[in-house]
């Protein structure tokens, strides 16, 4: 009797053992499966992307980078921390950041360029002109309409030059020809130059 005993008891340890190690295995490649599957309306995730636009002559339209970008099945994407610059004449004239933005789908018929670029938090346009003097507008959301070069937003904007700060509810930007128009609201200062 006593040497079945000293049998049952590594057996029953040995049982013991197994279900334990197959309880944490099966746990673990269920948590491994939820980590990999991807909600099905998305489409790809990328991370540091720079995206370069030209326009019909062969020069840079605008260029596009963000930490990162996830893209939908239905053609819309998602930025992360975007920074987009516009070109004018082969040369950089307008900076836009902000925290993010979405990319609307391609519509059928349309071009590439008629995409929307919607951006919030934190945006931030600075524009040097030919000068050097810089322009620089603040809003918490902006509208991109990059195939017709204007930009649009009905929030409170900020707007500050060398000697100008000027607020308004709503505004469009025309980046073809350096235009802003204030939609309402509008109330500005002059700020004289600090004396050397």
């Amino acid at each position: 009797m006593p040497k079945l005993s000293f049998l049952i008891l590594p057996a029953t340890l040995a049982i013991a053992v197994y279900f334990v190690i197959s309880s944490f295995e099966s746990n673990d490649t269920a948590a491994t499966q939820s980590l990999v599957s991807f909600p099905t309306e998305i489409q790809s995730v990328s991370e540091g992307i720079r995206t370069i636009s030209y326009d019909e002559q062969g020069e840079i339209a605008y260029t596009l980078q963000a930490v990162s970008q996830v893209h939908h099945n239905d053609d819309s994407s998602e930025l992360q921390n975007p920074v987009i610059r516009l070109f004018q004449n082969n040369s950089p004239r307008w900076n836009i950041i902000a925290n993010s933005g979405n990319i609307s789908a391609q519509l059928e018929g349309q071009s590439e360029n008629s995409r929307r670029l919607a951006l919030s938090g934190n945006v931030q346009l600075v524009n040097l002109d030919e000068f050097g003097n810089r322009i620089t507008l603040d809003t918490e959301y902006l509208m991109i309409m990059p195939e017709i070069e204007v930009a649009e937003t009905d929030r409170r904007v900020f707007l500050s030059t060398t000697n100008i700060e000027q607020t308004a509810l709503g505004m469009i930007a025309r980046f073809g020809s350096d235009e802003i128009t204030f939609l309402s609201n509008s109330e500005g200062r002059y700020v004289p130059a600090p004396e050397e």
